[in-house]
């Protein structure tokens, strides 16, 4: 099933591209299918207990390699590395922290750097020894094993009677998690009106986020925007609007668009003194004479058109070298997975 590799020219994106999609092929996952693979889905911590870490206790994302997903019931997890990273303690914790995720609830979780691959039981906690360790010239020993206890059938034949607890469904036809696709945001409007703001009338691309429920039971959506003009990206960047991230109270998403489900969160941003801007009303590039909190507040309303949000974003942006704050009007669209 697996030939040899140069690991030495390899690096994650080649173990995940090489060695962990054929696997998961073999044991009977496919995308789309009953048998599903999520890739690189967002997940947030709210208390950095395991996995991620950045050291000062703030919110933390990290972000799953692989989600396995039987009947939307049953789950797994693979986490891939480079073949030049040694499968160490922080990797374990960063893996575990991804399947015990209360949105992932992953029965099983796989590490691999292509060279070493171990896989633990969540529920047996993140100081567990692995239920089976190998390398890769082992794979085609463990082929039976693999199978027996990470192919769809196994997973329902091993827990039909047992199914890990899934938390409410976002919407209608979703999870309880959800993977940002793709998608637009275009801004309409602008007030009060500056030469140049043309620049604003472009649509730009979300790259990435996630929409997940929190622990008491809000739904977070999380979005990463980027036009791809670098000045224009920059810009957003340095203004505090490239990563949006709003919740709501609201038990799920509208389908309702003359109702439509309310998303707010505030977005703050720190200037340096002599950090280089962008001029998004003469298109040009100066130095920010002071340091400034840009302090801006987002509200966006939601409905959800099948595996799609739609609807308006409004934003109310802070500047402290201007008389009033800066409103701007945008509409959306977000493909979710």
């Amino acid at each position: 099933m697996f030939g040899p590799f140069n690991f030495d020219r390899m690096d994650d994106a080649d173990v995940r591209e090489n060695i962990v999609a054929p696997l998961l092929g073999f044991l009977g996952y496919r995308h789309p299918s009953a048998n599903e693979i999520i890739a690189e889905q967002p997940l947030h911590y709210a208390k950095p207990l395991a996995g991620p870490r950045n050291g000062n206790g703030a919110d933390l994302r990290g972000k799953a390699d692989y989600i396995l997903e039987v009947d939307r019931r049953f789950r797994w997890l693979v986490e891939a590395k480079g073949p030049d990273a040694a499968i160490s303690n922080d990797i374990r914790e960063q893996a575990f922290g991804c399947a015990a995720h209360p949105e992932v609830r992953a029965i099983y979780y796989l590490v691999t750097n292509g060279w070493n691959f171990e896989i633990y039981r969540t529920a047996d906690g993140p100081e567990a020894r692995p239920l089976l360790q190998f390398r890769y010239e082992d794979l085609a020993e463990v082929q039976s094993a693999l199978r027996s206890l990470l192919a769809p059938d196994a997973l329902k034949r091993d827990y039909a009677t047992s199914l890990p607890e899934t938390g409410r469904p976002l919407g209608p036809g979703l999870r309880s998690f959800a993977k940002v696709l793709n998608g637009t945001l275009t801004y309409r409007s602008i007030s009060p009106r500056m030469r140049g703001a043309s620049h604003l009338r472009v649509t730009n691309q979300f790259q990435e986020g996630s929409i997940e429920r929190s622990k008491d039971g809000k739904i977070l959506a999380y979005l990463k925007i980027g036009r791809g003009y670098r000045k224009i990206d920059e810009f957003n960047r340095t203004m505090g609007l490239e990563i949006f991230e709003m919740e709501t109270a609201e038990p799920e998403i509208s389908t309702d668009a003359s109702s439509p489900t309310l998303f707010s969160g505030r977005l703050d941003s720190i200037i340096r003194r002599g950090a280089m801007l962008y001029d998004i009303g003469t298109g040009r590039t100066g130095s920010a004479p002071v340091e400034m909190k840009v302090s801006s507040m987002a509200v966006a309303r939601a409905t959800l058109v099948g595996s799609s949000l739609a609807g308006l974003l409004e934003l109310e942006i802070n500047i402290p070298v201007l008389p009033r704050p800066v409103r701007a009007i945008g509409e959306f669209q977000v493909s979710l997975e």
